[in-house]
């Protein structure tokens, strides 16, 4: 209660006694207005106590596994009942379950199909279709490895010389990203396809082989373009399903975006290509 419900009540409490004097009105009368006030006084106050109490409710306790939902909704209840004054603890808040295993259930849930290595019980993506899309990934950048490395032989003209040597080092790194999915393809329990007859089928970007020394530029360019966005479909498909792929492909999309802004810088450069 503030200072001032307090002064009011004081000063009506004693207007009551005054004005009882004043009409010669006896003591009992006295008595009986000082304990209407006493309850009206304490009827208030469980009255507020109530209200600060009254928690708005946070959904079904103890279903929830993700860690990001039950930050969420314990951040709704805090901001809910600091509206009314009340201000919750860590503890209040942490009602519903955690991510966190046990110590014994995580050494049992180790213990079972060992021979699957790093794919363990808590991995819960769609693995057949994470195998296709990194297989289809290696395919992408094997014909881009190709198509890089037919530049780089095939370079001719003023400004060849440097150029095809930029056309070799992305060649040497599209290699390095096929390593990459290849093994991760492995330790998903996949089996890497490198199989010639439908390499190009399966690979998103196109194996233009180019004439001029700007057709191969711009047929690299057009390869890096389409390799950004179907990393990144990819990406976003994982979401959080498999944060250990999506982090590989991230990496990697970072050094196709890279190739793609030196291979539009060396157009622009090019005499022939204005």
């Amino acid at each position: 209660m503030s200072l001032m419900h307090l002064v009011g009540i004081v000063l009506l409490m004693s207007g009551l006694i005054y004005g009882a004097e004043v009409l010669n009105v006896n003591q009992e009368w006295n008595a009986v207005a000082a304990v209407i006030i006493i309850g009206l006084l304490v009827l208030s106050r469980v009255k507020a106590t109530l209200a600060h109490k009254r928690i708005p409710a946070t959904g079904a306790p103890g279903l929830s596994w993700r860690a990001p939902d039950l930050i969420k909704r314990n951040r709704e209840a805090f901001i809910q009942t600091s509206e009314t004054g009340v201000v919750l603890s860590l503890g209040d808040l942490m009602t519903e379950k955690t991510v966190l295993s046990n110590v014994e259930t995580l050494r049992q849930q180790a213990r079972q199909h060992i021979q699957e290595g790093a794919i363990t019980h808590g991995y819960a993506a769609d693995r057949v279709m994470i195998i296709k899309l990194l297989n289809d990934a290696l395919a992408t950048e094997t014909v881009c490895v190709l198509r890089y490395r037919r530049h780089h032989f095939m370079a001719r003209g003023m400004h060849a010389k440097s150029i095809a040597e930029e056309f070799l080092i992305h060649a040497n790194e599209e290699q390095g990203h096929a390593d990459q999915i290849a093994e991760r393809i492995v330790q998903l329990g996949g089996e890497p396809d490198f199989c010639p007859d439908t390499l190009s089928q399966r690979s998103h970007a196109e194996y233009v082989t180019g004439h001029s020394l700007a057709d191969m530029i711009k047929e690299d360019l057009i390869a890096e373009r389409i390799a950004i966005d179907s990393y990144r479909e990819v990406i976003d498909y994982l979401a959080e399903q498999d944060s250990t792929t999506s982090q590989m492909l991230k990496a990697i999309l970072a050094v196709e975006e890279k190739h793609a802004d030196e291979l539009a810088s060396m157009l622009e450069d090019l005499p022939t290509a204005r």
